[in-house]
């Protein structure tokens, strides 16, 4: 069966307007936001991460030239909420609130789902390893997902780590997926240093080196140290997808079903409601026997590999490891934009040690739908065009 997008050359692929989301427009036509901030004192600088529900909410991360912060558009029903996020936010946290798009404007510390945010130096010293506490500098934000995630990196005892903070009732599960990755070696994991459970709070190292994605963006063609990092990430995988473990002490990999990702492409962009529907019906219809599950990273792709500075491979961020399909792994890296060539020699080093797991193909079509709305969630102004593109990308291999 072939899936082609309808007449590409004559698709509307303009964002739609939200009636029941006042803030939208706005927050989708970045001249318009950047006039919107400016009028409020404010410079953007970049926008970098989105998550909406159709007329319900959007939350935006934002670098500003004064520092990070976020903006949060509810929807009329939601105002309440919106106004007690106001009241609650810690003093000078609110930067602007414009009620008649119910829209806010606000610090990093404003962000109630984070508590280790409304005061990030109380929160880091409050980090304890081995009954003694962690004693950091100061912090740079490096990563801010609101209501769901953020990274900072700090110094402590003369060496860099990363603090994550996390919504409280998750820092539990994250803890247990480091630790579980750092228990059967997978790929020199990073081990967790502190952990503040008041504040959601946890310190890792920071692993300084270039990732496997910079390394191979280095070399427009395929070099020898490219090559030899990709085939060493192939082998490293490969090695972890073998530890023995007890399936049974193991938590299962968070793996979604795209069913949501389909959904919210066909909101955004309508012209394609059909076709990504159709691609949702052939994965459901061609779903293979998963292989026997094992030890698995959870969220692969080619930023999650570092080639630190002496020569070690490495692999970080372990917040969904645990039991899957190993295709998965080998899937989301391919999906997230490693080209085949490069994907071969990744195959090449795994293969060395273990077989390429069976349906690869059917993996990466999963793991290229679920990731083909990445472009508006990291709120990339071309985001409706990536968004096709990477559609036709996916028909044209599967």
């Amino acid at each position: 069966m072939t899936v082609s997008l309808r007449r590409p050359g004559t698709l509307d692929l303009s964002g739609q307007s939200d009636a029941g989301l006042p803030s939208y427009d706005l927050l989708q036509d970045e001249p318009q936001l950047r006039q919107w901030l400016a009028e409020r004192g404010e410079v953007l600088q970049l926008r970098r991460y989105q998550r909406y529900k159709p007329a319900t909410s959007l939350v935006m991360a934002v670098e500003l030239g004064s520092g990070p912060a976020f903006l949060y558009g509810v929807s009329p029903v939601a105002a309440p909420k919106l106004e007690k996020l106001v009241a609650k936010a810690p003093v000078g946290s609110v930067l602007a609130v414009d009620r008649s798009r119910l829209l806010l404007l606000a610090r990093i510390e404003a962000d109630r789902d984070l508590p280790a945010l409304k005061d990030v130096p109380a929160a880091a010293a409050d980090l304890s390893r081995d009954g003694s506490r962690l004693q950091t500098g100061p912090v740079t934000t490096l990563v801010h997902k609101p209501q769901r995630r953020w990274v900072g990196l700090a110094t402590s005892d003369e060496q860099q780590v990363l603090l994550r903070a996390y919504r409280a009732q998750v820092l539990p599960d994250a803890v247990a997926r480091y630790r579980l990755a750092r228990s059967i070696r997978a790929g020199s994991a990073q081990r967790v240093i502190a952990t503040s459970p008041r504040h959601a709070l946890m310190a890792v190292p920071y692993l300084p080196g270039r990732t496997l994605e910079q390394i191979v963006l280095a070399d427009a063609e395929p070099g020898r140290s490219s090559e030899a990092a990709l085939r060493a990430t192939g082998q490293a995988l490969a090695t972890m997808h073998a530890r023995p473990c007890d399936p049974a002490a193991v938590p299962v990999a968070q793996h979604a079903w795209p069913a949501a990702t389909a959904q919210l492409i066909s909101t955004l962009l309508p012209a394609l409601a059909a076709d990504v529907a159709e691609i949702l019906r052939r994965l459901r219809r061609t779903q293979p026997r998963p292989n026997p599950a094992t030890v698995c990273h959870g969220d692969f792709s080619a930023d999650q590999v570092i080639l630190s500075t002496d020569e070690e491979l490495r692999f970080i961020d372990f917040d969904r490891a645990g039991l899957a399909d190993p295709a998965t792994d080998l899937a989301g890296l391919r999906a997230a934009g490693l080209r085949s060539t490069h994907f071969d020699t990744v195959l090449s080093g795994y293969t060395t040690v273990r077989a390429e797991p069976a349906h690869l193909d059917w993996h990466v079509a999963h793991a290229r739908l679920l990731q083909a709305a990445d472009p508006f969630r990291s709120a990339r102004p071309d985001w409706p065009q990536l968004i096709a593109d990477r559609l036709r990308v996916l028909q044209g291999e599967w």
